[in-house]
């Protein structure tokens, strides 16, 4: 019995579940999710003022263009 569980310790699962928790492969995937989240959260919450800015650029752009084929 203790020669089971010397070798499950030593050479078994708990190996397996300490390299799976020592591994940082998807840390990058997971920053870059959160920022996603991030973005998205500020993106609703200014909905609002982006499209009064776009709105305004957009006429602004389309003023300069009626500007050039008039003149």
């Amino acid at each position: 019995m203790f020669r089971t569980v010397f070798f499950n310790i030593r050479y078994g699962w708990i190996p397996k579940i300490r390299e799976k928790f020592a591994d940082e492969s998807g840390m990058g995937t997971i920053e870059v999710v959160l920022i996603l989240v991030v973005l998205i959260g500020l993106v609703i919450v200014f909905k609002g003022r982006i499209t009064k800015l776009l709105g305004n650029i957009m006429d602004q752009i389309q003023g300069a263009a009626e500007n050039v084929y008039t003149s």
